[in-house]
């Protein structure tokens, strides 16, 4: 179960991807991914536009998501095929909490060379892969700017502005 400062970090998560014209992809499972999904849902209806647009959740076929925020998109016969396919779809990963299906989405990730975002103070896996960052600098993202996402910091609205403010350079960075 998602605790309640990783509920209110992925919901303004989620709200602070879709401002910036991203889309957005979760699991399709409840925890992070739905409360970022239903950040992101708030906010394009207070704007008037279409959710199923920007958001989706990617699940294996004949399952449905755990949340009605956005479009489904079938992918995988099962849990372990559709992390992987998840991970194909994604350009970069932003983990908040999480446990074991979040720590092979982080696996297959690594393993793809794709950029992550690890939210530190949320707990799970987030908080084990920001540790595991910090300390051996293998982070595609530099130790300064991981630092402003350590576990100290509680700030919803703080960890909003810096995940914005990364982002922007993982893609400069890819380009």
């Amino acid at each position: 179960m998602i605790h309640q400062h990783a509920h209110r970090v992925a919901f303004a998560v989620g709200e602070a991807i879709v401002t910036q014209g991203y889309l957005l992809f979760t699991g399709g499972v409840s925890g992070a991914g739905e409360k970022a999904s239903q950040g992101a849902y708030h906010y394009l209806k207070k704007k008037g536009e279409n959710p199923l647009d920007r958001i989706t959740s990617v699940v294996p076929q004949g399952c449905e998501p755990s949340h009605p925020y956005g479009q489904k998109l079938h992918r995988g016969k099962d849990w372990g095929e559709r992390r992987r396919e998840l991970v194909k779809i994604a350009d970069i990963f932003i983990v908040i909490g999480g446990g074991e299906g979040t720590r092979q989405e982080i696996a297959f990730a690594i393993g793809e060379g794709k950029p992550l975002i690890p939210i530190g103070s949320t707990s799970g896996e987030a908080t084990r892969l920001w540790q595991r960052f910090y300390q051996s600098g293998e982070s595609l993202i530099g130790r300064e700017d991981l630092w402003t996402l350590r576990p100290e910091q509680k700030d919803p609205l703080v960890i909003k502005r810096e995940v914005l403010r990364i982002i922007p350079l993982l893609i400069a960075e890819k380009g």
